[in-house]
C-alpha cells in the first residue's frame, strides 16, 4: 500500500502545475506543435508560465524539444515515449473530470445563490414528509 501511494506522489507531481495537464492534452492531440501554437492553443498562458512548465516537463523526460537553426528560431515539441505513456492516465482523469463536472452543475445552486437558500423548501424532511410532519 504504501508504495503505491509512493508512486501516486511520484505521478502527482510529474504533471502537478497550472499549465502542464493542458501541455500534455495539445501534445497528445497533436504530435509535433510549434511553441507559439502550443500557446495559442493554451489561450492565457504567458510566455514565462509556459517555458517553465516546458522545461520542468522536459526535465522529466515527457516531452521533447527540436530547435531549428533559422530565424525567425522554430522550436517544436511533442511527447516521448514516457509522455505518450500517460495517455491513457489523462484520458480516464478526463472522463472522470466530465462525470464529476456534470454532477457539479446539476447540485450548484444558480449563481449568486448560496447553498443553503431555498434548501428547507426545496428538499422534504427525512421519511418524505415536509417540515410540517416533523
Amino acid at each position: 500500500m504504501e508504495e503505491e501511494y509512493q508512486a501516486l506522489l511520484a505521478a502527482a507531481a510529474a504533471v502537478e502545475g497550472p499549465w502542464k495537464m493542458a501541455i500534455l492534452y495539445w501534445l497528445g492531440a497533436r504530435p509535433v506543435l510549434r511553441y507559439s501554437a502550443l500557446k495559442r492553443a493554451l489561450g492565457g498562458v504567458s510566455h514565462r508560465a509556459l517555458s517553465a512548465q516546458l522545461k520542468a516537463l522536459e526535465r522529466d523526460g515527457l516531452v521533447e524539444r527540436r530547435e531549428y537553426p533559422q530565424v525567425p528560431p522554430k522550436v517544436e515539441y511533442s511527447l516521448t515515449d514516457q509522455g505518450r505513456a500517460l495517455a491513457p492516465a489523462l484520458q480516464a482523469l478526463a472522463a472522470w473530470g466530465r462525470e464529476w463536472g456534470r454532477r457539479q452543475s446539476l447540485e450548484s445552486p444558480p449563481p449568486g445563490e448560496e447553498w443553503a437558500e431555498g434548501i428547507p423548501e426545496a428538499l422534504p424532511a427525512a421519511g418524505g414528509q415536509g417540515e410540517e410532519g416533523t
